[in-house]
C-alpha cells in the first residue's frame, strides 16, 4: 500500500523536477588555474554536490604561499593547472585530472596518465 502511495504521489511531480540528492561525503580540493570564472563554476559544482570543499590557487602553491601540506585535508584533489614540481615524490592522494594542464602534472608524479 505504501509503494502505491509513493508512486502516485510521484505521478504528481512535473516531468523535468529535479530531485534533490544528498551531497557526497568527501572533502574535494579544487586546485585552479588562472581563469578564475572556470574557477568560480567549478566552486559552485563542487559545493552543489560534495560535503567539503576548498579552493586553491595554482600559483598560491607554486609560489610557496600556500603549502603543499594544505592538500592533506582533501580526500580527493581535482587538478586544473600545472603543478609540475610543486608535488612531492610519492604524493599519494587521489588526483582528478582536468586538461592537458592536469594530465602533465600527474606524468610529473609517475602516474600513468594519458590522453583518451
Amino acid at each position: 500500500m505504501l509503494l502505491i502511495s509513493l508512486l502516485s504521489a510521484a505521478a504528481w511531480l512535473p516531468q523535468d523536477a529535479v530531485l534533490p540528492s544528498p551531497k557526497i561525503d568527501l572533502i574535494v580540493e579544487f586546485v585552479g588555474g588562472r581563469d578564475a570564472s572556470r574557477s568560480a563554476d567549478f566552486q559552485a559544482f563542487l559545493e552543489a554536490n560534495f560535503t567539503g570543499v576548498q579552493m586553491t590557487s595554482g600559483a598560491a602553491l607554486r609560489s610557496g604561499k600556500v603549502p603543499v601540506s594544505a592538500l592533506d585535508d582533501a580526500d580527493v584533489v581535482i587538478i586544473d593547472t600545472n603543478l609540475v614540481g610543486v608535488l612531492p615524490a610519492g604524493f599519494s592522494k587521489p588526483l582528478v585530472a582536468i586538461g592537458g594542464s592536469g594530465v602533465h602534472t600527474m606524468e610529473g608524479i609517475g602516474a600513468k596518465a594519458d590522453w583518451l
